[in-house]
């Protein structure tokens, strides 16, 4: 069984997991998963709640706000398997490159992003096809990825009985 929240107890009873504990494993699981570094989530969650204080956020929405950070990023697997095929290479690798270090609205970035990151190990043919698709379609499949993990993360939350 999952519990909300401890009352006052450092663990929780036996044969209970609280769920703080089981969104923050799976908040590992994501950072693994998305190839950033460990903890992502879990720092995010720690600069929301001071925030969350600061704006004057009533308690219940605070509680609400520290399970929506720990879950942010749960559905980031959604689309792994249609971005390695898009990729036709490492999905990770590409995705932590381009996030952290490509400016999307820099062509010439992008440009070398793909350069790096598409189709290796292919023949110039088939690069320049994949060039195409993404130069083509790429803004709107990124775009579905991102809805794709939302729309995920937010059937976990329901599912374990958070807004």
């Amino acid at each position: 069984m999952v519990t909300a929240l401890a009352t006052g107890r450092s663990h929780p009873p036996p044969g209970e997991v609280r769920a703080a504990d089981l969104f923050g494993a799976v908040s590992l699981a994501a950072d693994l998963a998305r190839g950033v570094p460990l903890e992502h989530v879990l720092r995010s969650c720690y600069m929301g709640m001071p925030l969350a204080e600061e704006l004057g956020l009533p308690a219940s929405q605070r509680v609400e706000l520290y399970y929506a950070e720990l879950l942010m990023d749960v559905g980031c697997t959604a689309w792994t398997s249609q971005l390695a095929a898009f990729l036709v290479g490492d999905e990770i690798l590409a995705r932590q490159r381009f996030v952290f270090f490509v400016d999307p609205a820099n062509p010439v970035a992008v440009l070398g992003w793909l350069r790096q990151h598409l189709a290796l190990g292919a023949s110039t043919p088939r690069r320049a096809r994949h060039a195409f698709e993404f130069l083509v379609h790429g803004r709107a499949f990124v775009r579905a990825g991102f809805r794709n993990t939302c729309e995920v993360a937010q059937r976990f939350a329901q599912r374990m009985g958070r807004p």
